[in-house]
């Protein structure tokens, strides 16, 4: 097959010599080159109508501290925006801006000057390159500061003390780019009726505050809104005063944390090196994992969510009872472990209620200054708290979990929600995933339709439970769908042209209206998979002309083909490449990952062996591989791991019809025909299961929110959460 590449500019509301497509034909398959463009795309934006097909088995919300927030976009210079250094100047080597204006500093420029202007309301000020603010004079309200992913903003001092960064009442500041002080060594300070919003970018780094010094005791000092979705290192103490702060990744500080009437919100792993203190009335909300040196409850509120984990390295002081509330889940148990604990009152109730499992070795009635001998608490009346119980929280990430490994096996898998098809005939092939969107792939099943063809693919948004747009094309199928850098990859088949590779850009996560499609020939008749590879795109196509490509993500344009009977599945652990062909064999081969273009990426082998014949030919069989293991789907043949090494066998599941897994830390997710099931990756021990007959489980993905997505053929996504 010829190596090219073209770009058809899809969406026509009328086409030209419409053709009915059979499953490769032999007068389409030999004819393909006289094909005009004939397919017809749509593409619904109804979120209403969508999320119909979105059904939740209850009417509980899902815990958001599991999902990873949504991105919100960086918005774009308007053009009645006017070049800052085209305001008015000032006296002070600055400029002064205007009310209801816009401004901005373009990409590769720098800007370097006060700033000010009397009453200046609704002002915005757009940074694509580097504004450097010497002082800031500006009096207004509604002030916005955008930092675009390119820009950068060096934010001025307070007139009256160089060591804070004061962000003025009436200010907000949104950045997507890099945000630091004027002066280094200055701390932050967010006025009552200012805020602070960190949101993620393709260029986004870790956010820090006051790497050089601090002032007075508080490096960050909050008291309007802060948001970040990055990792954030705060070099000294941390106090919320009446402020929110609501940190969606992992938190490090150095000091000290001050909740004063105040709102914290953990959705991270957080760690503070000292201590955590109520100074007065606040909450604090943790979902995930928190390691601090003591914490001191005083008047707080402290929620804490199911699977969270709190280890104090110290001592936990439970002070104040009558005002101090400590709530856990209502349904499954989180865990506050504490090398010692002190409580005021030996009455537990006074503290605490939900399920939470307290975890100590020492607990006596006291506090800092007093203490008596060990005493056991009273938890009556606390609707769930236990002590010392044997409650485990799976290690995740830094956090490192209760309970050892043999304990976390006995888990239930239960079924939370379900997608319907976009249409008759439609069978799910894949979930792709980015952040807390889901994109869910379909094509018409060729074996109960021969003469239609076609797929679509979903966006959808878990957290919110929508179902945002739905895209369908009457040409392509897809089936493996691949996720990056605003892109959505897809290995398919088209109706005229064979195996392809399909490049979507995305908007802000979403299909824009224009539905330009980039459609790239492959080798062979269907494209089975795609991976990324360092920077390189990996495909494989099926049947016997099948092979490898490998393309630019960029511009998927093809470099090399590698030729190889029935090429099933490639995939990467990042330090190598598995690839998965020729199914009376199964032979797998072991490749070093490698950056760059080479051509011999997947000429030479380090490592060849044949798993064993696989059955059927036609079906999904996946290969996957962590650090040790390489995992093959036999189909009827059951699933192998084998030493990745060496390649000789570790363990063997007899189960039928295995056609997909993922992997995770702990366990082997298998999609086997009727159901899913759930193995212990080092012996492939069965853990749990589910079994439908009324679908064909082909395609399982372990999402980024936690739970397990299923493709379930024609009866569409089935999606589990382990309990």
């Amino acid at each position: 097959m010829n190596l090219q590449s073209r770009v058809w500019l899809l969406g026509l509301v009328s086409v030209f010599a419409m053709t009915s497509c059979s499953d490769f034909r032999e007068e389409a398959w030999n004819n393909r080159k006289k094909y005009a463009d004939t397919a017809s795309i749509t593409l619904q934006t109804d979120a209403a109508m969508l999320t119909k097909r979105l059904a939740f088995l209850d009417n509980e919300t899902i815990p958001a501290l599991a999902l990873t927030r949504a991105g919100v976009p960086a918005p774009s210079i308007p053009d009645k925006a006017v070049q800052l250094a085209s305001a008015p100047t000032n006296y002070n080597n600055g400029v002064t801006l205007s009310k209801e204006n816009s401004y901005y500093v373009n990409e590769g420029e720098t800007f370097t000057g006060s700033i000010s202007g009397n009453s200046a309301d609704k002002v915005t000020i757009y940074v694509a390159g580097v504004l450097e603010v010497t002082a800031w004079w500006l009096i207004g309200n509604d002030v916005i500061i955008h930092i675009l992913p390119t820009g950068s903003l060096k934010y001025a001092s307070d007139s009256n003390n160089h060591a804070i960064a004061l962000v003025k009442d009436g200010v907000t500041i949104n950045t997507w780019g890099t945000f630091t002080t004027y002066y280094k060594g200055s701390g932050i300070r967010i006025a009552p009726d200012a805020a602070l919003n960190v949101y993620n970018s393709d260029r986004a780094e870790s956010f820090y505050v006051n790497p050089q010094g601090g002032m007075w005791d508080c490096s960050f000092w909050i008291e309007g809104s802060f948001q970040t979705d990055r990792p954030t290192v705060i070099d000294g103490n941390m106090l919320v005063n009446g402020g929110k702060a609501v940190f969606n990744s992992d938190l490090a500080v150095s000091e000290e944390v001050y909740v004063q009437g105040g709102f914290v919100e953990l959705n991270g792993c957080t760690t503070i090196e000292k201590d955590l203190k109520f100074p007065s009335a606040g909450f604090l909300r943790v979902t995930d994992y928190l390691n601090v040196r003591n914490m001191e409850t005083n008047q707080g509120s402290i929620d804490v969510s199911d699977g969270a984990l709190i280890q104090v390295m110290e001592n936990l002081f439970l002070t104040d009872g009558g005002h101090t509330k400590i709530s856990g889940p209502k349904k499954d148990y989180a865990v506050i472990e504490a090398a010692g604990i002190f409580s005021e009152t030996a009455r537990l109730s006074q503290f605490m209620s939900g399920c939470i499992d307290l975890h100590s070795a020492e607990i006596r009635q006291g506090n800092r200054w007093w203490y008596s001998d060990p005493i056991t608490l009273d938890t009556s009346n606390t609707n769930g708290v236990i002590v010392n119980g044997d409650t485990r929280i799976k290690a995740n990430g830094c956090n490192l979990g209760i309970g050892s490994s043999e304990e976390v096996g006995s888990v239930n898998l239960k079924e939370i929600a379900r997608l319907s098809p976009p249409a008759d005939y439609y069978s799910a092939t894949s979930v792709a995933f980015n952040g807390n969107l889901a994109y869910v792939s379909w094509h018409i099943n060729p074996k109960n339709n021969s003469e239609i063809f076609g797929g679509g693919i979903d966006v959808i948004n878990i957290t919110d439970r929508k179902v945002l747009q739905s895209r369908m094309n009457t040409d392509v199928k897809y089936n493996h769908t691949y996720f990056y850098n605003d892109w959505l990859f897809t290995a398919g088949g088209d109706c005229h042209w064979g195996a392809i590779l399909s490049k979507i850009h995305l908007q802000y996560g979403m299909f824009a209206d224009n539905k330009e499609e980039q459609l790239v020939t492959l080798t062979g008749v269907s494209g089975n998979c795609v991976e990324l590879v360092g920077n390189t795109l990996i495909t494989a196509s099926g049947a016997e002309d099948g092979g490898f490509d490998l393309l630019l993500p960029n511009s998927a344009k093809k470099q090399f083909s590698i030729s190889a009977s029935e090429a099933k599945y490639v995939y990467t652990n990042g330090e190598k490449v598995i690839t998965l062909n020729n199914m009376s064999l199964g032979t797998v081969n072991v490749y070093y990952a490698r950056n760059g273009w080479q051509e011999d990426m997947l000429d030479t082998p380090i490592l060849s062996f044949n798993a064993g014949a696989i059955t059927p030919a036609d079906g999904k069989n996946v290969i996957m591989c962590n650090e040790k293991y390489i995992y093959v789907c036999m189909g009827e043949n059951g699933l192998r791991s084998f030493d990745i090494n060496t390649g000789d066998e570790v363990a063997y599941y007899n189960v039928k019809q295995v056609n997909g897994i993922d992997l995770d830390g702990n366990y082997v997710y298998v999609a086997n025909g009727y159901g899913i099931t759930v193995l212990n990756k080092e012996d492939l021990a069965y853990v749990s299961s589910f079994v439908d007959n009324r679908g064909s489980a082909n395609y399982v993905k372990k999402g980024e929110d936690g739970f397990i997505y299923v493709a379930y053929g024609i009866t569409g996504v089935r999606i589990f959460q382990l309990e």
